[in-house]
């Protein structure tokens, strides 16, 4: 017996609030299928399928070709602190935290404190290291 589906359109009748509903509602207008989705951003089937269900969040190193495929980074697109924009940036970069301290010669932990708005008085070296790294992709 075959299992009742939502109705699509239902589904996209409100604006996208997730990630995972933004790739929907984006394919939908594209007229693709999941498995065509899967193929172009490089991940299996079963991914888009758990993304736009809810199930799943995509992971850190699928946020670039998500947001290329989208043409657009959809995710607080307005960060109000120099933390949430440093994320953004990390993440829309799809690296870890480690891995952009590594790059940036900082530690994970100072890394940690300036995206959660901790470091309240980061040194001049950081705040350098910080503005160029926001410079660089703003």
């Amino acid at each position: 017996m075959l299992r009742a589906c939502r109705p699509l359109d239902r589904r996209l009748s409100t604006p996208p609030t997730t990630l995972g509903k933004h790739i929907l509602k984006h394919r939908v207008e594209l007229g693709l299928f999941q498995r065509q989705v899967a193929e172009q951003l490089g991940v299996d089937e079963a991914s888009v399928h758990n993304w736009e269900a809810g199930k799943r969040e995509p992971e850190l190193r699928f946020l670039p070709a998500i947001y290329s495929w989208l043409g657009y980074c959809p995710v607080n697109l307005t960060p109000s602190t120099l933390g949430a924009r440093v994320r953004r940036q990390r993440e829309a970069n799809g690296l870890s935290r480690l891995a952009l301290a590594a790059c940036v010669g900082l530690d994970s932990t100072t890394l940690w404190r300036i995206e959660t708005d901790r470091n309240r008085a980061p040194t001049a070296r950081v705040l350098r290291i910080v503005k160029t790294l926001l410079a660089e992709h703003d």
